[in-house]
């Protein structure tokens, strides 16, 4: 296969995470899976050079909402996952 986006809920959290083979790739993700509410997602992005040093990667923390989207970009042979827990 080309790239997998797999999807897991462990109690309140959402576990995602996504890979690509040897072409870099752009994904939309929509979050209407969420129910309502506020939520905090943790990611963890390929950096800048990650097709050349694979230990190249960012971490981001942010607000969603089952309204939101994200382009998310992989490099070639990349990935890319996030970690969504409810708002308290």
């Amino acid at each position: 296969s080309d790239f997998i986006v797999v999807a897991r809920k462990k109690e309140n959290n959402w576990y995602i995470g996504a890979m690509t083979d040897w072409d870099e790739r752009k994904l939309e993700i929509i979050f209407d899976f969420l129910p309502d509410g506020e939520y905090e997602i943790e990611i963890w992005e390929d950096g800048l050079n990650a097709d050349k040093q694979a230990g190249d990667f960012r971490t981001i923390k942010s607000k969603i909402s089952k309204h939101s989207k994200m382009s998310v970009k992989m490099a070639s042979g990349g990935g890319w996952a996030a970690i969504i827990s409810p708002q308290e």
